[in-house]
């Protein structure tokens, strides 16, 4: 187990590289940051219902997932 935890920790690269995501992204109004989000969504012709469903069933499997690690 203890070994599963480790291989989902980040690197300290990793997490240096998220951090500096993260100053950056910071500097740029919401908007500008999930627009490219927004936009694939809306090319990708799924409904909200349908991205709420996706939603729900890859929390479950996450959920899941972590039972059976522990």
């Amino acid at each position: 187990m203890q070994r599963q935890r480790r291989a989902r920790e980040p690197t300290p690269e990793a997490a240096a590289l998220e951090l500096l995501e993260t100053a950056v992204l910071a500097q740029k109004p919401f908007d500008q940051i999930v627009e490219p989000v927004a936009r694939s969504f809306d090319e990708s012709g799924m409904s909200e219902e349908e991205l709420d469903d996706l939603v729900k069933q890859t929390r479950k499997a996450i959920r899941e997932e972590r039972r059976q690690d522990k």
